[in-house]
């Protein structure tokens, strides 16, 4: 409400009745926004919850890869890991994963994909085509999440999660600080109204005990 719209409350209403009607409007607003908060609240802490369930699972695979007698142990990550990554509603980068060699395929794929981008007409500038095409066994790509990962890029997935966990963490913390306040400032409307009531009473039968 604008200075000029409690102004003509107050001329309408009365100085009592204004004022109940004006602490019964914040609490209402208050009461709304603690409701709004605390089911932000609910799911942060829902979100939390599976974040740090995957962050676990991940946990677990280092495990076994670090338990194994073979030192350049790897294994595959949950495919419900994967799935939680790869959902854009969890915004979780992982970068800082190593870069690995192309397979044998991919390798072929990419022979094939630079050989059918020739367009000359003469089989010597076919020739020399040819003679241009990169190295496509020795690039590199990064791993991905559906690859075998040792240690390290386990590790590497599994600090991207527990970021994202201790984050929802920290705003469901944040929250319970919030709703403790607005309650309180709930409770301390709730008082007022009743000092207001209170006081409108007394007055009432002051005036009327004068007549």
């Amino acid at each position: 409400m604008t200075r000029e719209e409690v102004i003509q409350l107050f001329e309408k209403l009365g100085v009592f009745q204004a004022a109940l009607t004006m602490l019964s409007y914040m609490y209402n607003a208050q009461s709304a926004l603690s409701i709004s908060m605390y089911a932000d609240m609910n799911e942060a802490s829902k979100a939390s919850t599976t974040a740090q369930k995957m962050a676990n699972l991940v946990d677990a695979k280092i495990a076994d890869v670090q338990s194994s007698s073979d030192k350049n142990a790897k294994t595959r990550l949950h495919q419900e890991v994967i799935d939680y990554i790869n959902n854009p509603r969890n915004r979780i980068t992982i970068s800082g994963l190593t870069e690995k060699k192309l397979t044998d395929d991919q390798v072929k794929e990419k022979m094939q994909e630079y050989l059918g981008k020739f367009s000359g007409n003469s089989s010597s500038s076919y020739v020399e085509y040819v003679s241009k095409m990169p190295d496509f066994s020795a690039q590199r790509i990064q791993t991905s999440l559906t690859d075998e990962m040792g240690a390290g890029d386990l590790q590497t997935v599994k600090a991207a999660i527990s970021a994202k966990a201790n984050n929802l963490t920290t705003t469901v913390n944040n929250s319970q600080l919030s709703i403790q306040q607005m309650s309180n400032t709930l409770n301390l409307l709730t008082s007022a109204r009743s000092d207001m009531q209170s006081l409108q009473y007394r007055t009432i039968s002051a005036i009327s005990f004068g007549k």
